[in-house]
């Protein structure tokens, strides 16, 4: 109501300013004497009461509730929201008051007037959003790759077995098993002193003495026989599976 008052102040100073300037021009070319010689006067006074009116509107304007926002001289003018203090705004966020201050402090969503802290309902929703948990991204479901190690112990047929000696050498170690005496490089079907120095040195084999030529004799030892243990399993999943062991199986055709 004010506004459209002051308003209507400015419209009627308008218009008597320029009754004012016709009425004295008129009056100079008739001779007259101008009744309005203080017009000044009248304008300026006129003038204040519609600065007055302006200000007085002004002043209500902060006021105006959020349906009645306005643009007034250029210049939107909003409602003040609600505004809580640090302990209302703690317990609306669910938060304590020393957390709830060090959160708006951090990101610049409080004010300020002494030692009070107050929050306003967009510094509460910005708070809000700040606190909230991002979504975690779902991550594809994958295929499982079975560990390497798995794979090689059932598949460890499809390799040469996993010992320290070669198929010749298999052959020696077997036909030493067989005896439970012990013999030198000579009585072991290809064997060589090479071969003997060999499992002494791997730990397949222990001296127990010597002939009457210098000879070396050996035993086997229970490394040896768990290297002869190796073969045979890994001789049977080949046989198992339809592939052929080879010539590490030598010792199967001789039995047949």
């Amino acid at each position: 109501m004010m506004r459209h008052l002051a308003q209507a102040v400015e419209r009627s100073h308008a218009q008597f300013y320029k009754f004012v300037k016709c009425f004295n021009a008129l009056s100079a070319f008739s001779g007259l004497t101008a009744p309005f010689r203080d017009s000044s006067f009248h304008i300026a006074a006129h003038q204040s009461a519609c600065h007055h009116m302006r200000r007085h509107t002004h002043r209500r304007s902060a006021f105006v509730p959020a349906a009645n926002n306005a643009l007034l001289d250029g210049v939107l003018v909003e409602p003040l929201e609600k505004i809580y203090t640090a302990d209302e705004a703690a317990e609306r966020l669910r938060l304590s008051n020393r957390g709830v201050i060090k959160l708006a402090k951090k990101h610049g969503l409080c004010s300020r007037v002494g030692r009070n802290y107050l929050f306003s309902e967009r510094d509460l929703l910005a708070l809000w959003e700040f606190i909230r948990e991002p979504a975690k991204e779902h991550e594809p479901s994958s295929v499982k790759v079975a560990p390497v190690r798995d794979w090689m112990k059932e598949n460890f047929w499809r390799f040469s077995p996993s010992v320290s000696v070669d198929r010749r050498e298999m052959e020696v170690l077997r036909s030493l098993n067989k005896q439970k005496v012990p013999l030198t490089h000579k009585q072991i079907k290809r064997a060589g002193p090479r071969t003997v120095d060999a499992f002494l040195g791997k730990g397949l084999a222990t001296e127990v003495g010597r002939d009457d030529e210098g000879d070396i004799k050996i035993v086997i030892t229970q490394k040896g026989r768990e290297q002869i243990l190796v073969v045979d399993r890994w001789i049977d999943h080949r046989i198992k599976h339809g592939k052929s062991p080879g010539s590490w199986a030598r010792h199967l055709k001789q039995k047949t």
